[in-house]
């Protein structure tokens, strides 16, 4: 196996932190705009999440997709995330609004 081929093989999925995006990241890199909101990612902390992030991702909150009325259940971080149901984009502040 080349060095190349090694290289391409040290990959991970990763979720973007701020649209919850779908996103497979070299382990050498160290940072990147997200694909999907591009928003700037630091891929290492996304992969070795100090014990502080880990316990404030773990907070969840439920919500409706206000196109399709699927129910969705996102990080209280999410900014904006792609329905699971509809797929269109909703901006989580929209959601929240009165």
């Amino acid at each position: 196996m080349s060095a190349k081929t090694s290289e391409l093989s040290e990959t991970r999925d990763i979720v973007c932190p701020y649209c919850n995006g779908n996103l497979t990241v070299s382990i050498n890199c160290m940072s990147m705009p997200c694909s999907h909101c591009n928003k700037h990612i630091d891929i290492k902390a996304v992969l070795s999440p100090s014990a502080e992030k880990e316990k404030s991702s773990s907070k969840t909150r439920d919500i409706v997709c206000p196109y399709c009325n699927g129910n969705l259940t996102v990080s209280i971080n999410c900014m904006s995330t792609p329905c699971s149901h509809c797929n269109k984009h909703i901006n989580i502040k929209d959601v929240l609004s009165p």
